[in-house]
């Protein structure tokens, strides 16, 4: 059973570098790249920190594996959200839950030499319970934000990614209440090989889908960058005239509740092929930032119009279909580069003058 787990572990070790060697030579310059690498490093460290007993690799690089093994947690997590969100960018939140889990895992690995805290079993589920709240946060947005997901491809991956992690934790469970009693020898093996699997499947993937229907691609396609009219059948035309009028003339966007089932039932248009028109003819990757770009443009008329002086930012932002004053100053922001208030009194100054 030894030299077939060695024999496991050196497979995906294998796997692991080559997965670490494609997303540096072709996705590095992206958050999701340069993470996929650090995650590969570091499971790569817990091939080696977790190999069975005897097999002779001196204490130094056992130490250093299990020191850059720890993070991989965190590391998936990143990574995953990274994925399914456009634009992701690494924040302070991250950063200082990434730090408050890798201290705690240390701390643990510490005690096993080091009696250094009374209170390791409270250290010990504050760890894993920190874990479980971030995957399952995770799970919830991955499929929260499926609805909204315009990219066909990620769309299926989401759906791959929640039946893959729920699989794989009840196989995990399963195998440590029925197995670990007696052949603990097999729950390892049964971890090697989901592990192995795992890895096999990032990789074809890896090589398979195209960057930019993930999230790999350094910069993403531009919103409302729309396909060359000349190069569109006339059916594609008659349906994007379609939209044009549903959207400016009909105003649907200022539904708070549009979504797009809504819109294709409005349109009379199957769901998957407005989705598809949306984000393949007018570069929208998301169905939120498709209506935003005409609501935030609504706002931005309103708040530069002096006879609506009187009316509350709030107030304009409802009337446009924002259905909360927070998401409404984050997304006006991202796009316009400034506050609401702030273009409003530039604005208006400049039209006094």
């Amino acid at each position: 059973m030894g030299a077939v787990l060695i024999g496991l572990h050196s497979a995906t070790f294998a796997l692991l570098g080559v997965l670490a060697i494609l997303a540096f030579l072709h996705q590095r310059r992206s958050v999701t790249g340069r993470l996929l690498i650090a995650l590969c490093l570091s499971l790569m460290a817990l091939m080696i920190s977790t190999l069975p007993l005897g097999v002779g690799l001196p204490p130094e690089i056992l130490w250093t594996a299990r020191i850059m093994d720890v993070p991989n947690t965190v590391l998936a997590w990143l990574f995953i959200t990274s994925m399914m969100q456009d634009g992701f960018k690494i924040e302070a939140k991250h950063v200082a839950i990434s730090l408050a889990y890798c201290v705690g895992a240390w701390s643990l690995w510490l005690n096993h030499f080091v009696e250094w805290t009374p209170y390791i079993r409270q250290v010990s589920w504050a760890v894993n319970l920190g874990v479980l709240a971030l995957f399952l946060n995770l799970l919830l947005q991955v499929w929260q934000q499926r609805r909204s997901d315009l990219v066909e491809t990620r769309r299926t991956l989401r759906l791959v990614f929640i039946v893959s992690v729920v699989s794989t934790v009840a196989v995990s469970i399963l195998s440590e209440i029925f197995l670990r009693p007696n052949a603990p020898e097999l729950v390892d093996l049964n971890k090697m090989l989901i592990t192995l699997l795992l890895v096999a499947v990032g990789l074809v993937w890896f090589t398979r889908i195209p960057a930019d229907h993930i999230a790999f691609a350094a910069t993403l396609p531009q919103p409302g960058t729309a396909t060359d009219q000349g190069r569109l059948t006339a059916k594609t035309k008659a349906q994007l005239d379609h939209l044009h009028r549903a959207m400016d003339d009909d105003e649907l966007w200022r539904d708070p509740d549009m979504n797009p089932e809504k819109l294709s039932a409005t349109m009379a248009v199957g769901e998957r092929h407005l989705r598809k028109l949306i984000n393949e003819h007018l570069g929208y990757r998301n169905f939120r930032s498709f209506l935003a770009s005409y609501r935030v443009a609504a706002v931005k008329r309103a708040l530069s119009d002096p006879l609506l002086r009187d009316q509350s930012v709030s107030t304009l932002a409802f009337d446009c279909g924002f259905n909360s004053v927070a998401s409404f100053n984050r997304i006006f922001k991202q796009q316009v580069g400034q506050s609401p208030m702030k273009f409003r009194q530039q604005n208006l100054c400049e039209d006094r003058i």
